[in-house]
């Protein structure tokens, strides 16, 4: 059940255009990105070469930043929400389904999508240091290295940790609204301890470096006194406070997803941030009916331009407030 659940979901997620769109968009600013200095990931190049190993990590990080905080939502979290925005949860759960099978088989489908888009990702930075028009002297070979060392050390594990720390958000809440708001207080708490603890105290960056839950401090901290020849062909050392930044965030990921598992309960309404007050008005009895006629007013059915303008401008009305309102 588990795996029927994982492919059904994922061929939902392949099939949207919005997974299309997102996958080809990333691709895009990074090969734009690798491919010229009108955008800039993460601030100048300097004297590093274009495509040097430090290049790669570093703009691999902070595209999942980037992305992770706001593509997860709509993979994962909008696995987990599905069902009861489209008011079919009952139906679901009425099946033979355990829950492992069924939070299990989501979660998967929605983190392997993310996964798809940042390879989608280090595809478009690599054809980008391909490109014929980039000066040969500014380049120096492919690292693979570089490029696996991101995927397996940053890329990896901080969509695990986003996506079930979502998941965890989406599965309580069950609205997409809810989730969002937990991604921007989440953003705003991560800035703040960043900003705390960037100052120029070493033991104050150690701490910073352990809990930024990116490993971008961490990665900093292990990187910050290689000189350009550094960067041009070395790779960042998995210990010390990368390694513990690794292992902190991969077991804070699996908590979440194990807490997820632990309270879905899907006979339990999910949290609202507002509930409407229930009304005292007294409903009185229903009335006989009455026998006697109704009088049909005559219309006039109208198809002249000055109709459909008006048919025109109350749909658009009524599709735009449905947008504005939507999380």
């Amino acid at each position: 059940m588990l795996y029927e659940i994982f492919r059904f979901e994922l061929r939902q997620q392949l099939k949207s255009p919005l997974f299309w769109l997102v996958l080809v968009g990333f691709g895009a600013l990074a090969f734009s990105a690798a491919a010229s200095d009108t955008i800039q990931i993460g601030g100048g190049i300097g004297n590093i070469h274009r495509n040097a190993p430090y290049v790669v990590i570093n703009m691999l990080a902070l595209l999942v930043l980037l992305g992770g905080m706001f593509l997860c939502p709509i993979f994962v979290a909008g696995a987990a929400v599905r069902d009861f925005g489209h008011n079919t949860a009952e139906l679901v759960f009425a099946t033979p389904m355990s829950r492992r099978a069924y939070l299990g088989g989501r979660f998967a489908a929605g983190w392997l999508a993310s996964v798809l888009v940042k390879l989608a990702t280090a595809a478009g930075m690599w054809l980008g240091s391909l490109m014929p028009w980039l000066d040969p002297a500014r380049l120096g070979p492919t690292p693979w290295d570089a490029y696996g060392w991101a995927l397996l050390t940053l890329v990896l594990p901080n969509l695990f940790f986003i996506g079930a720390l979502l998941f965890l958000l989406a599965t309580l809440t069950r609205s997409m609204l809810g989730t969002y708001i937990g991604v921007i207080a989440f953003f705003v708490l991560w800035t703040i301890a960043t900003v705390l603890l960037g100052g120029g105290n070493i033991e104050h960056q150690s701490v910073g470096a352990l809990i930024d839950p990116f490993g971008i401090g961490a990665l900093d901290f292990a990187t910050r006194y290689w000189t350009p020849a550094d960067r041009n062909l070395r790779m960042p050392e998995l210990a010390g406070n990368l390694l513990g930044n690794r292992a902190i965030w991969l077991a804070a990921g699996i908590a979440l997803l194990v807490a997820a598992f632990a309270l879905f309960n899907p006979q339990r309404e999910g949290l609202r941030w507002f509930r409407r007050k229930g009304s005292s008005i007294a409903i009185p009895p229903p009335s006989a009916p009455s026998t006697a006629p109704v009088a049909i007013p005559r219309t006039l059915l109208r198809t002249g331009f000055a109709a459909r303008s008006v048919q025109f401008l109350n749909l658009a009305w009524f599709d735009a407030r449905a947008v504005l309102r939507g999380p």
